[in-house]
C-alpha cells in the first residue's frame, strides 16, 4: 500500500490540521523523507505531537515508521544497489548521532549514575537477548 492510499483511506477520520499536514506531505514528500519529525512540524506548521498522532492514526507505530516507509516506497519505483542501501543506513545513523550529539545527557546520566538498579527493556526480543547476555558486562562498569 502506498502513502496516499494510507490517506485516502484514513482521510474521514483526520482533524482538519490532520487534513493541512496530510496535505503538506503529500505535496512534498520527496522533499520530506529526509527530515526529522522537528523539522516536518516546523515546515508544515504543525507540532511534532500532532506529526506523530498524524503518523500512528494511518498505522505507523510512530513517525520514524512513517518515514521510513516514505523512503521505500520512494526507493521501490527506483532500483537500488546493495551500495544504495548501505548509504542510506549510514545516512541514517549520521541523522542519529547529530540528533544526539545536539541533546544533553548529562541529567540522564547523572539519575542513572545515581539509581542503585537500572533497568533494560526492549521490544525486539533479539534486542532483549543482547541486553540480557550483556547486562554482567555492564554492571562491571558500576
Amino acid at each position: 500500500m502506498k502513502l496516499e492510499e494510507l490517506i485516502n483511506d484514513n482521510h474521514t477520520t483526520f482533524s482538519e490540521g490532520e487534513r493541512v499536514l496530510a496535505k503538506f506531505i503529500l505535496d512534498n514528500r520527496k522533499d520530506i523523507y529526509d527530515l526529522g519529525i522537528n523539522e516536518l512540524a516546523k515546515k508544515s506548521l504543525s507540532s511534532k505531537s500532532s506529526v506523530l498522532r498524524f503518523a500512528q492514526k494511518l498505522g505507523f507505530s510512530g513517525y520514524t515508521e512513517m518515514r521510513n516507509f516514505m523512503k521505500w516506497e520512494n526507493h521501490s519505483e527506483k532500483s537500488f544497489t546493495q551500495e544504495d542501501f548501505g548509504k542510506i543506513v549510514i545516512s541514517n545513523v549520521e541523522q542519529t548521532v547529530n540528533q544526539l550529539n545536539e541533546m544533553d545527557l548529562t541529567k540522564i546520566c547523572e539519575a542513572i549514575d545515581r539509581s542503585p538498579n537500572v533497568y533494560i527493556t526492549g521490544d525486539w526480543s533479539h534486542a532483549t537477548r543482547s541486553c540480557q547476555r550483556n547486562a554482567k558486562n555492564v554492571s562491571r562498569y558500576w
